[in-house]
């Protein structure tokens, strides 16, 4: 007796221990984001990450609400609000990693029986690597998360009917496709391998695989007023612009659902031993978090994003000594084609427009009047419009063309 509780004392300090361990890692990542991300940056150049846009009126959220995934992007918008703050909005993007850390821990000791504390640590990287880039991609964040609690609820129900198991994971998964969209393809592969480890369930594993393609098909046979392709296109990241800083954020998204693969098959793995608890070295343990922490600003942080939207801040305050400094540190070919009319009129505002002009890339005017053909469609791209046309404003009213900014703010309204 005295040696189980002694071992049952042991379990519950190495439980606080990993607890612990987690927390520090979350701080030291709401001061990273804080600190050095910033997150309000996104808010001061919506054309470059296509932040979402929220609008508490009835008809958007009623449009959103007939979209696969249209009920997390409204959701992901509300949050998206708060990140103008910095420490706010650090807090927020470390609740939803500290809560897909959790939610992935809760799996990995379902699956295998005990706690695999490395794992919990996977989540959280790929989040601040999404953050540090500037796209935070909430929605599929929040998607993640949805996905992973459905799965775990779905694991722990009795397994002594299968048909009605089998009946629960279809309506679950088709359910998730509405709320969250791609997110149901985080939950499949949990699915498929939990359900595989139980002969009755079998059917349960092929469905989870195969479930989550016939969706989009199914939803626009049911009367969904969207084309095939866009229901299909539900289960695919956001559109990001179409250029190298698009890249990495696209293949973490794509990469979630093999990680949660991943997770599932290390965790059987893991119960396919003698089930004996097992408690690593005190420095093996510590190993994960110290990695994780000093990965954080080598992995996840994009300099070149960073710089480009401290310059268009900048220009959203009429700071234009900021925008000349943080021009500075970009090369020419690093600056956006918005941002170099803003250096513009900052070289003028501060007498400079003579001695470094054609020191930075100059951009034709019809730049302004023209959509960037890397944009996808959506309220995004409103957002786009109107901060050309705000831009072409300021630049005729510069210039004493007031009768055309006049009729480009009437366009832009």
């Amino acid at each position: 007796m005295a040696g189980d509780g002694s071992g049952e004392r042991r379990r519950t300090s190495w439980a606080w221990a990993g607890h612990l361990r987690l927390q520090i890692v979350l701080a030291a990542l709401w001061a990273w984001l804080w600190y050095r991300v910033d997150p309000s940056l996104c808010w001061a150049g919506s054309g470059l990450t296509l932040f979402p846009v929220f609008r508490p009126d009835p008809p958007y959220l009623r449009g959103l609400l007939a979209e696969p995934g249209g009920p997390a992007s409204y959701l992901a918008a509300w949050l998206a609000q708060w990140l103008a703050l910095p420490g706010v909005g650090a807090g927020v993007l470390v609740g939803l990693a500290g809560a897909l850390a959790a939610a992935c821990d809760r799996l990995a000791r379902l699956l295998a029986g005990r706690r695999l504390g490395g794992l919990r640590y996977a989540p959280v990287l790929i989040v601040a690597a999404l953050d540090g880039h500037y796209y935070p991609l909430l929605e599929c964040q929040l998607g993640w998360l949805a996905a992973l609690l459905a799965a775990d609820v779905w694991l722990r129900l009795p397994a002594r009917r299968p048909g009605l198991s089998l009946a629960v994971m279809l309506l679950g998964l088709a359910g998730l496709y509405c709320l969250v969209g791609m997110g149901v393809l985080a939950a499949a592969p949990v699915l498929a391998v939990g359900a595989a480890r139980r002969p009755e369930a079998r059917p349960a594993a092929v469905a989870a695989v195969v479930w989550p393609a016939v969706l989009p098909w199914l939803s626009v046979g049911c009367g969904m007023d969207r084309a095939l392709s866009d229901a299909y296109r539900a289960l695919a990241p956001p559109e990001l612009p179409n250029d190298a800083l698009g890249v990495v954020p696209r293949m973490l998204a794509l990469g979630v659902p093999a990680g949660a693969l991943l997770l599932a098959a290390l965790a059987v793995r893991a119960a396919a031993g003698d089930g004996k608890p097992r408690h690593p070295v005190t420095r093996l343990a510590w190993l994960g978090p110290a990695v994780a922490i000093v990965l954080l600003p080598w992995l996840g942080y994009d300099r070149l994003q960073h710089d480009r939207l401290v310059l268009a801040a900048a220009a959203g305050r009429d700071d234009w000594p900021g925008v000349v400094t943080a021009a500075k540190r970009l090369a020419p070919e690093e600056i956006p084609y918005l941002g170099s009319y803003a250096i513009l009129l900052a070289l003028a505002e501060t007498g400079q427009m003579t001695e470094t002009m054609f020191a930075y890339p100059v951009q034709p005017y019809s730049y302004l009047t023209a959509l960037d053909p890397r944009l996808g469609q959506g309220d995004e791209v409103d957002v786009v419009r109107s901060e050309q046309g705000l831009q072409l404003c300021a630049l005729e009213l510069r210039l004493g063309f007031v009768n055309y900014a006049e009729h480009d703010l009437h366009e832009t309204l």
